[in-house]
C-alpha cells in the first residue's frame, strides 16, 4: 500500500508529530544543501568564499518561518506475509 501526501511541516502546525518531522526535515535539508551545494557551485566557477556566503543565506532562509513550504512525499507500508 502506498499513498501520496502533501503536508506542511512548519512549526505552526497543530500536530506535534508533524512539527517534529518538520524540525528533522530542516536539519536534513540544511545538511544536504551544505554537502551538495559546495560541489555544484564550485563547478559553476564560484570561489569558496562566495559559496560560503551563499550557503549562509540559504541556511538563514531554511530557518525562516515566514516561508510556508509544502512537500509531497510517497509513503510505503507493507506487512510481511505469514
Amino acid at each position: 500500500m502506498w499513498s501520496l501526501l502533501t503536508r506542511s511541516f512548519l512549526y505552526f502546525n497543530q500536530d506535534k508529530r508533524l512539527r517534529l518531522i518538520g524540525k528533522y526535515f530542516e536539519i536534513i535539508l540544511s545538511a544536504l544543501v551544505n554537502a551538495m551545494g559546495a560541489r555544484a557551485f564550485s563547478d559553476l566557477g564560484m570561489s569558496p568564499e562566495e559559496i560560503e556566503a551563499f550557503l549562509q543565506v540559504v541556511q538563514k532562509d531554511i530557518k525562516d518561518i515566514r516561508y510556508h513550504s509544502y512537500m509531497e512525499y510517497i509513503f510505503w507500508m507493507g506487512q510481511k506475509p505469514e
